[in-house]
């Protein structure tokens, strides 16, 4: 989870303090606008069949087992503080390939999702962040806003 304070410090902190004057930082997080990060990275389970697998299982449906790069798509995300949901701005997501190998493709391994939302909809308190999973559990974590900057 990045705040906009935690964005300028990370900026700052890529860029060099040398290199990175005060004035371009004002003016880099006047264009961001106020909002906070929440950067979830999805791994797709090994047992998850793909195209390889399928060959070697001699599946005559190679088309079934390919993972579409935006499969995240399918995912739910919720950001909860108060017990309600928080809308995000916008969601956008990336997939992760593995190496390929001697003999084997690269396949989607799974994927980074950023999900980001409006300052003014999130209270410096506690939010929780879930993301249920195929198998019907639900990951969760926790953050305490009061603290993060």
């Amino acid at each position: 989870m990045l705040t906009p304070f935690a964005k300028v410090v990370d900026l700052s902190r890529r860029k060099g303090s040398a290199n990175y004057p005060e004035q371009q930082a004002r003016k880099d997080y006047q264009q961001r606008g106020d909002t906070v990060d929440v950067q979830i990275r999805l791994v797709l389970p090994a047992a998850y069949k793909t195209q390889d697998a399928n060959r070697e299982q001699g599946s005559p449906d190679m088309s079934a087992s390919l993972r579409p790069e935006n499969f995240w798509r399918n995912s739910r995300f919720d950001l909860k503080q108060n017990g309600k949901v928080v809308v995000p701005r916008s969601i956008h997501g990336n997939p992760i390939y593995s190496m390929a190998a001697k003999g084997r493709s690269s396949v989607i391994d799974g994927a980074n999702v950023l999900l980001v939302f409006d300052v003014k909809d999130i209270a410096s308190e506690d939010v929780t962040i879930e993301v249920p999973t195929p198998e019907s559990k639900t990951i969760t974590v926790v953050f305490d806003l009061k603290k993060l900057r």
